[in-house]
């Protein structure tokens, strides 16, 4: 599966609350993903697989807590 992050900024502040614990880091992203974003999966008949997409907006702080923790996790 090839997965594909689009990033979408927004411009109010969001507090990042500290998350010490994993899973609930994960229910953090899930619920913003929920709120201002979407995952999808596509086809692609050139390479005849399926590709994973997830698009989310949010400010730049949380984006970059969301990619950080797909790093860990991917």
């Amino acid at each position: 599966i090839y997965i594909k992050i689009l990033i979408l900024l927004k411009e109010k502040n969001v507090y990042i609350p500290p998350i010490l614990e994993t899973i609930y880091k994960d229910c953090f992203i899930i619920g913003v993903i929920d709120g201002d974003g979407s995952i999808g999966v596509y086809n692609e008949n050139r390479h005849k697989s399926k590709r994973l997409y997830i698009s989310c907006v949010g400010t730049y702080e949380t984006l970059l807590y969301i990619k950080q923790r797909f790093e860990e996790i991917l």
